[in-house]
């Protein structure tokens, strides 16, 4: 793509805006608390932030590989830094509130920032890895790497809703129930058609269509009792504005700004909603299991409706967080809104470096075990036997990694599949040589996913920049490459990876064979 001064511009303008707002954000933390340790973790969150705002906003990352792995390593940072110093603050706190180990908590998470930010550095630095045109040829031979025409796109949201409630309304293998589970990966893809690379004559009925589709999402998660299908959406549109960003086809300037600013209004009001409506789905969550699917639905928007049902139970989250501030209790709770909170870990951060304290060798041994087991249980039954591994993927599979470091300090018990801490987790295992293998196992994941998003060196096509694949799978990028430790990671590499790109196959060859879009 030529770099037009436009381009250059709107890259400047974009980092002089994070930027600008970190600095306003760290300046109000540190009057409302002057204290030490809120003054090093707002250090700490701005330093890194603006650091990485400097790596991915510049202009050798327009190619849609770089852009999305820079995309992705933006919202990794940003979720725990600029956020949660944004999200405090809209509640009258500060970064530090209601944190035990909070110098302990951002410090590793700083010190994530940096070894993604570098991994990303070696990856990009190095256009002609060989690792990297493997995948890519792969992608140019099944084409996976084009951009998909909107038909196609809706086909991949249409399909994935269909399995979503084909398997739940019959009794399939847990093995084929699994595999169909895989393909909610492409359930949010018709949001992308939002996004400006996707040109319509008709806006309205484009919008009208996208409302109804999100309607629908609503409903999932009155089904479901999840955040999920109403916080995706929006944060996979946010996603691809932010490649297209980076790749030049969103150019930023005052006109964009300013319906930015229109739209941030609009914003300050449907958050408030969404907040409520995740309220909601809290509430009524312990009661998912003992209703039918017409009372989910009921009691959930009847709950929506009831806004002092909804202010009671935030006040009563917010005492109950203040008492258990330096107690060894797991508490989840660090911000008032449960739309934003959902992006962020610092609080499962705080939550296992709390109990890392008293691990002694015996306990780091039966950790290390645990997360070897658990890598080990990502393969099916027949390959484990064929290798002639005895684990019980029932029992390893039973429990989350942060399920465990709860009982190996003292207190939790197996089976709450609590949130996972990918700093926490991977300092227990491996001490600071846990810097040097989280590098190597994300170096190795931006190769991957940067191959599968981009053309072959020998590619003919030149004008075929943007990939559909990159756009869709960003955002869910983001979530497994920061969530839970390398017991997320490694199975990505192992086979998520893998599944999820011949589910992408496999869904776009069935909508051309059976015309459902």
């Amino acid at each position: 793509m030529k770099l037009t001064n436009e381009y250059l511009q709107s890259l400047k303008l974009a980092r002089r805006l994070f930027k600008n707002l970190a600095i306003a954000c760290f300046l109000i933390q540190i009057l409302l608390n002057f204290s030490y340790e809120n003054v090093i973790c707002n250090l700490l969150t701005v330093g890194i932030f603006i650091l990485v705002t400097e790596l991915v906003f510049e202009k050798k990352n327009k190619n849609i590989a770089d852009a999305l792995i820079a995309t992705v390593i933006f919202l990794t940072v940003a979720s725990n830094s600029i956020v949660p110093t944004l999200g405090t603050l809209l509640d009258g706190h500060t970064l530090v509130y209601s944190l035990n180990r909070p110098v302990e908590t951002y410090f590793h998470r700083f010190i994530y920032g940096l070894l993604i930010s570098f991994a990303f550095f070696v990856y990009r630095n190095r256009t002609k890895n060989s690792i990297k045109e493997i995948f890519s040829r792969i992608s140019d031979r099944h084409k996976l790497n084009i951009l998909l025409p909107k038909n196609l796109v809706w086909g991949l949201g249409l399909i994935s809703l269909f399995l979503f409630f084909f398997k739940g309304i019959l009794p399939l293998p847990l093995e084929l129930y699994k595999f169909l589970d895989g393909f909610g990966i492409l359930l949010y893809s018709p949001f992308i058609l939002i996004l400006p690379i996707y040109k319509t004559d008709n806006r309205k009925l484009r919008n009208r269509t996208l409302l109804i589709y999100f309607a629908v999402m609503v409903i999932l998660s009155f089904l479901t009792n999840s955040r999920q299908a109403i916080v995706n959406p929006v944060a996979s549109v946010a996603a691809g504005w932010l490649i297209l960003l980076i790749t030049g086809d969103v150019i930023l300037n005052s006109r964009l700004i300013q319906r930015g600013l229109i739209g941030g209004v609009v914003g300050l009001f449907l958050i408030g909603s969404f907040s409520d409506l995740s309220t909601a789905i809290l509430i009524q969550r312990a009661n998912r299991d003992n209703n039918t699917v017409e009372e989910k639905i009921t009691a959930t928007f009847n709950t929506f409706l009831d806004k002092k049902a909804i202010d009671e139970y935030l006040k009563e989250q917010s005492v109950s967080t203040s008492l258990v501030v330096n107690t060894n209790e797991w508490q989840e709770n660090y911000m008032r809104n449960p739309f934003l909170i959902r992006f962020v870990q610092i609080k499962f951060d705080d939550n296992l470096f709390m109990r890392l304290g008293g691990y002694d060798d015996l306990a780091k041994n039966k950790l290390r075990q645990a997360t070897y087991d658990k890598i080990l249980a990502t393969f099916p039954t027949p390959v484990l036997k064929l290798f002639g591994s005895t684990i019980d993927k029932d029992y390893v599979n039973s429990f989350s990694i942060a399920d465990l470091m709860t009982v190996l300090s003292g207190d939790g018990f197996l089976g709450g599949f609590l949130t996972g801490s990918i700093t926490a987790a991977s300092y227990a295992i491996f001490g600071w040589n846990y810097v040097f293998v989280l590098f190597f196992i994300y170096l190795l994941l931006f190769y991957i996913y940067g191959g599968f998003a981009s053309h072959s060196l020998g590619y003919n096509n030149k004008e075929e920049r943007i990939s559909t694949l990159a756009l869709v799978f960003c955002f869910s990028l983001f979530s497994n490459f920061s969530l839970d430790g390398i017991t997320n990671l490694i199975p990505v590499i192992l086979r998520g990876v893998w599944q999820s790109m011949l589910i992408y196959y496999l869904a776009i060859r069935l909508i051309i064979k059976l015309n459902i879009s």
